[in-house]
C-alpha cells in the first residue's frame, strides 16, 4: 500500500517538475541582441567601414557634417553649424551656441560646436538621419565631448557637467519623447570624452530614420562660465550583426514639427530705377488647382525566425547537455532499482496493531523514509534529463547562423502638383517698360518639403500638360559650348529638399533656355564703376540680401561689372548687350573653396524652403524665389565660376531628367557651392528684368 502511494506521489511530482522545468527551459536565448540601444564595450569603440583616424570626415560617414563645420548658420540661440539644430530639454534656461576653431577632436579641422552659458542649463544637439534599413544594426559614436568652467583664466575641465547620447529610432525631434533611448549619462567625469563607451550607441533601426540627440546637463551656476564642446561625430552600418527582429508595433512615432502654412500675402515693391525689361517668352494656362497628399512610406519587413533554445551563446553547451543526460539516466535507472526493493521491504513489515493510537509517520518504517529520499533523488534525475533533452533538441533546431530576413519595401511617394485655382496669363511684351513695382503672391505653403537627396522620388502628375514644340530657328551667331570642371574642393555634405512646381514645365530643355541658362546669353566686362552705388527711390524689404551669400555677411569687394547680353527669342540667338542698367553683372572677390549660401529673402516658397532651383551645372547655377519653372515672376539669381556641390548637382539632373515636375529646394542661407578661383559672378533678376546688381538699397542693405 505504501509503495503504490510511493508511485501515486512520485509521479504527480515528476509531472509538476516536469512543467516547470520547461517552462524555465523555454525562455529565449536571442540569437541577437536586443532591441534597445545598447551601451557596446570599450573593443567596439572604433568604426569597422569609416576611417578609424577620421570617420568624421570620411564620405561615408551616414551623418551630415560629423567634423561640425566649418559651415553654420543663423539658429534660434545663435550658430549652430549646418545640419544639425539646437534643442532644449528641459528648463527655462537656453544657453548661447556658436561655432569655434580653436578646439577640435585631434585630426578633425572643422572646429567644433560650442554651447555655454553662466547659468545651469539642459541642452544639445540634434540632427535625423535618413534612408536607414529598418532590422539593420547601426554604430553611431559621439568622439569628442567636451565639458569645462571657465573664469577669468584658461578653460578646467569640470565634473558638474552631464553628458550623454541617444536614439529616436522613429525618427522624431520631440525631445521629450518616451521614444527617445538614452544611454547611461557620463556623470561624474572630469576628463575629455574621447571615443568613450556612453558615447557610443549601437542600435537596430526601427524605420527609414533615426534621430540623434547630444546632451550637456550644467548644474552648477556658482562660478564660471559652463562650457562644452562636441565634435567628432560617425556613423556606420553594422550589417555584418544579425538583423534585428521587427519592431514593437506598440511603439509610437512622434510627428517631426513642421512650420505652419503661411497665408498669401501680397508685398508691393516700391519702383527703385527704370529700365527696359527683356523679353521672356511665357504661356498661358489655366490649370485647376488639386491636393497634395502627404507621400507615404511603407516597409513591411519579414520577421527574423528566432527558435527558442537552451545552448550556445546563452544556455547551456551541447557537451553539458549530454552529460547531464547520462547523470540523469543513471540517477533515475538506479533510484528505480532501490525504490523497488525498498517497497517489497515496506509491504512485508507487519502491520501496528488496531486498538493503539499509533501517528501516520511513525507507522512508517525508515527504510521507506530511505525510498522517499531516493525518489526524491529519482525524480531530480529525471528533471535533469529532460531538461538536457530538451536542450539538445532546441540545439539542433536553432539556426547555424541568423538569416537576412526578406524585405519588401515600398518607398513611393505620389505627388498632385498644387496649382492656384486662378487663371495664370503671362505675357511678354517687346517694348514693354517695367519697373521694380511688382505684385508678388507668395505660394502656398501646405506642402511640406518631400524626400531628401538620396531618395529616389516618380513623380505622378494628376494633371496632363501638353505643350506642342515650335521650330525654333537655328541661331546665327556661334555660342561657346559650357565648360565641364572637375570639382577640386569637396562641398559641405548636405541635404536638399524637393519640392512640385506651380507651374508649367518649361517649353524647352532648361540646357537650351536662355533665361535659365546664362552661358547661352553670355557677358563682357563693362567699364562702368565698380562700387555700389545709390539709387533713388524706395526699398522692397522683402528682395534678396545678397550678403547673404557670405558666411561672414560682409561687404563685398567688387573686382569687374559685366554687361549680360540680350536675346532675340525670333532666332533664338544672342542679342546685342543689355544698355539699361549699364550692370547686369558683377564680379566679388571671394576666397577659393569659400561657401556660397542662399540669400535670406521675405518669403517662403514652402516647408521652410526659400528658393527653387531651376537650372544647375558644374560650375554655374540658377534660382528663383517662387515655385515657378520660369523666371517671370518673383526675383531670380544667377551665380556664375562656382563649384555646385555635387549631391545637388546629381539631385537636379535626376529631377531634370524625370521630367521636372519637381525640382530641388533650399534653405535661407544654406550652402549649395564653393567659390571655384578668387571671384564669383552674381546677377539679380525681378520678373524678368536684369536688375542693377551695384544697388546698395536694393541688393546689399545695411551696408
Amino acid at each position: 500500500m505504501i509503495g503504490r502511494r510511493l508511485f501515486q506521489c512520485s509521479a504527480v511530482g515528476v509531472i509538476a517538475i516536469l512543467f516547470v522545468t520547461m517552462a524555465l527551459v523555454r525562455v529565449p536565448a536571442l540569437a541577437h541582441p536586443p532591441l534597445d540601444a545598447t551601451l557596446v564595450p570599450a573593443d567596439l569603440k572604433d568604426p569597422v567601414v569609416l576611417n578609424k583616424g577620421a570617420c568624421a570626415m570620411d564620405p561615408r560617414n551616414l551623418v551630415t557634417n560629423g567634423s561640425m563645420g566649418p559651415n553654420y548658420h543663423n539658429a534660434k540661440y545663435g550658430i549652430v553649424v549646418d545640419s544639425w539644430e539646437p534643442v532644449i530639454f528641459s528648463g527655462a534656461n537656453a544657453p548661447d551656441y556658436r561655432w569655434v576653431d580653436n578646439e577640435q577632436s585631434p585630426g578633425d579641422i572643422g572646429g567644433s560646436q560650442q554651447i555655454y552659458y553662466s547659468q545651469t542649463f539642459d541642452a544639445g544637439l540634434y540632427q535625423t538621419v535618413r534612408n536607414l534599413t529598418p532590422g539593420v544594426y547601426y554604430w553611431f559614436r559621439v568622439g569628442y565631448f567636451v565639458a569645462a568652467k571657465s573664469t577669468d583664466g584658461p578653460n578646467v575641465d569640470t565634473e558638474t557637467i552631464i553628458r550623454q547620447v541617444g536614439v529616436d529610432p522613429t525618427g522624431g525631434t520631440d525631445p521629450n519623447s518616451k521614444n527617445i533611448i538614452w544611454n547611461p549619462p557620463l556623470a561624474p567625469y572630469k576628463r575629455v570624452a574621447l571615443n568613450h563607451p556612453n558615447m557610443i550607441l549601437l542600435f537596430p533601426a526601427r524605420a527609414d530614420k533615426a534621430t540623434f540627440y547630444i546632451r550637456a546637463i550644467a548644474n552648477d551656476a556658482t562660478i564660471g562660465e559652463n562650457r562644452v564642446w562636441i565634435d567628432a561625430i560617425c556613423m556606420e552600418p553594422r550589417s555584418q550583426m544579425p538583423t534585428a527582429v521587427p519592431p514593437d508595433s506598440t511603439l509610437t512615432a512622434t510627428p517631426t514639427r513642421t512650420a505652419p502654412p503661411t497665408s498669401t500675402s501680397t508685398p508691393s515693391a516700391t519702383p527703385t530705377a527704370t529700365r527696359t525689361s527683356t523679353p521672356t517668352p511665357t504661356n498661358t494656362a489655366t490649370p485647376t488647382a488639386t491636393s497634395t497628399p502627404s507621400p507615404t512610406f511603407t516597409v513591411t519587413p519579414t520577421p527574423t525566425p528566432s527558435i527558442p533554445f537552451v545552448g550556445g551563446a546563452g544556455g547551456l553547451s551541447i557537451i553539458v547537455n549530454l552529460g547531464f543526460l547520462i547523470v540523469g539516466i543513471l540517477i533515475g535507472v538506479g533510484g528505480t532499482l532501490a525504490v523497488q526493493n525498498l517497497t517489497r521491504v515496506a509491504m512485508r513489515a507487519p502491520a501496528a496493531p488496531e486498538t493503539l493510537q499509533v501517528s501516520p509517520l511513525r507507522s512508517i518504517k525508515p527504510i521507506v523514509w530511505i525510498g522517499l529520499g531516493v525518489g526524491v533523488i529519482i525524480l531530480l534525475g529525471l528533471c535533469v534529463a529532460l531538461a538536457s533533452l530538451w536542450g539538445l533538441a532546441q540545439t539542433a533546431l536553432a539556426p547555424t547562423a541568423t538569416a537576412t530576413p526578406t524585405k519588401t519595401a515600398t518607398a513611393t511617394a505620389t505627388f498632385t502638383p498644387i496649382i492656384p485655382s486662378a487663371t495664370l496669363t503671362l505675357t511678354a511684351s517687346p517694348s514693354a517698360t517695367a519697373t521694380a513695382s511688382r505684385t508678388m503672391t507668395t505660394a502656398p505653403t501646405e506642402t511640406k518639403p518631400v524626400g531628401a537627396l538620396t531618395i529616389t522620388i516618380t513623380p505622378t502628375a494628376a494633371i496632363t500638360l501638353t505643350v506642342a514644340p515650335r521650330t525654333v530657328a537655328a541661331p546665327t551667331n556661334t555660342i561657346a559650348p559650357t565648360r565641364t570642371i572637375t570639382s577640386t574642393v569637396a562641398p559641405t555634405k548636405s541635404t536638399f529638399n524637393i519640392l512640385p512646381i506651380l507651374s508649367r514645365v518649361t517649353d524647352r530643355p532648361a540646357a537650351q533656355h536662355a533665361d535659365l541658362n546664362l552661358a547661352l546669353r553670355g557677358y563682357a566686362a563693362t567699364q562702368s564703376a565698380a562700387r555700389l552705388i545709390d539709387l533713388e527711390g524706395g526699398a522692397d524689404p522683402g528682395a534678396p540680401r545678397l550678403l547673404d551669400l557670405f558666411a561672414d555677411r560682409r561687404a563685398p569687394t567688387i573686382k569687374a561689372v559685366y554687361r549680360v547680353n540680350d536675346w532675340d527669342w525670333g532666332c533664338n540667338c544672342r542679342a546685342a548687350p543689355i544698355a539699361d542698367p549699364e550692370v547686369t553683372l558683377l564680379g566679388v572677390v571671394v576666397a577659393p573653396g569659400e561657401a556660397i549660401r542662399v540669400p535670406v529673402a521675405g518669403s517662403d516658397i514652402g516647408g521652410g524652403n526659400q528658393v527653387m532651383v531651376l537650372y544647375a551645372e558644374a560650375e554655374r547655377i540658377t534660382l528663383v524665389y517662387t515655385r515657378n519653372d520660369n523666371v517671370s515672376t518673383g526675383y531670380a539669381i544667377h551665380v556664375e565660376d562656382i563649384i555646385v556641390a555635387p549631391e545637388l548637382l546629381a539631385l537636379y539632373q535626376q529631377l531634370n531628367d524625370a521630367g521636372r515636375a519637381n525640382l530641388p529646394a533650399l534653405r535661407a542661407g544654406q550652402p549649395f557651392a564653393q567659390a571655384r578661383g578668387s571671384e564669383i559672378k552674381i546677377a539679380i533678376r525681378d520678373a524678368g528684368a536684369f536688375m542693377d546688381p551695384r544697388s546698395r538699397k536694393d541688393w546689399w542693405q545695411g551696408i
